[in-house]
């Protein structure tokens, strides 16, 4: 096992610089080396402009890839094929198929791969999942609303990149109310447009949840807010803090103070528990498959007639 695992970053955008946070905060972890074609410099670390270029120089024992939706799953192959561990940030590919076949190709080379579903990650939504399954919150009426800024350049593009606001942002938020609440019984979409996006599900435990995103211009972005009641219960979540509840025990200390975190803490927990596995050789966190179950109903929600 390595004595501090090297993680090269695939990526210098808003997301690479949260993830490079992530690394540099994390105990046993460094950043052996950045790549990203179209940028030089990463807070005063040098970016080579391929993968093959870095390998010619250094030898990761682990990767994370920050980057367009489009290249994530060659990028991905090309790091599995040299048998470095990968974490993908969602939404992994351009669809379902590109992510089911990705997995499929991790398990057959054997290199563990996952991807980093920060908001699974984040401490408050696994003390809401730890809730529910020792029944001190039953849930029946989940409301999660939000206004993120409005997209741009690829993240923006649905038709030709896969992405928009439903599988950039909406996706992260559906698979947590599956992860909270197990498949749905029914999911009708009540919109999806290029700055709206908006689901009503049902589930076995007689749950009602609806997720609404509108995205606005920067200036007028709030964070996402999570409502959750049942018997004898109520909790508020703005962002990455809890902020009101009723009728539990409060959760320690909130997270997400560090402004370097713009995608919520989810991150740092997502590289700490990688590095981990890697240091100790034990099960690599966040497969692949966790994010599939979101992702193929949001094609099924989202398909043409």
């Amino acid at each position: 096992m390595p004595e501090q695992v090297n993680w090269l970053l695939v990526g210098a955008g808003r997301a690479g610089a949260c993830l490079a946070a992530a690394i540099e905060r994390t105990g046993g972890a460094c950043i052996a080396a950045v790549v990203d074609p179209e940028k030089t410099d990463l807070g005063g670390r040098p970016i080579y402009p391929s993968i093959d270029d870095v390998f010619s120089v250094v030898q990761p024992d682990a990767a994370v890839i920050a980057a367009p939706n489009t290249v994530q799953v060659a990028v991905a192959r090309t790091l599995i094929d040299r048998g470095v561990p990968v974490l993908v940030e969602k939404p992994v590919g351009v669809n379902a198929a590109e992510a089911t076949d990705l997995r499929t190709y991790a398990e057959h080379a054997r290199v563990p791969a996952g991807v980093v579903l920060n908001q699974r990650a984040q401490c408050h939504s696994r003390w809401i999942k730890a809730q529910i399954e020792l029944q001190k919150a039953r849930p029946t009426q989940v409301t999660i609303t939000g206004h993120p800024p409005v997209l741009e350049g690829w993240q923006a593009n649905t038709d030709v990149h896969g992405a928009g606001l439903a599988r950039m942002i909406g996706v992260h938020y559906l698979d947590l109310l599956l992860w909270w609440f197990g498949d749905p019984l029914t999911a009708v979409l009540t919109t999806n447009r290029d700055v709206e996006f908006a689901v009503e599900l049902s589930f076995a435990n007689q749950c009602q949840a609806t997720l609404a995103l509108t995205c606005v211009p920067q200036d007028q972005a709030s964070p996402v807010r999570i409502e959750m009641t049942g018997p004898g219960f109520a909790l508020t979540q703005t962002g990455h803090v809890i902020d009101d509840v009723e009728g539990l025990e409060a959760p320690s200390d909130p997270e997400g103070s560090d402004p370097v975190f713009v995608y919520g803490p989810g991150h740092l927990t997502a590289i700490t528990e990688a590095t981990t596995a890697i240091y100790s050789g034990t099960e690599f966190p966040a497969p692949l498959g966790e994010i599939l179950p979101a992702l193929k109903l949001l094609e099924r929600l989202t398909a043409p007639p």
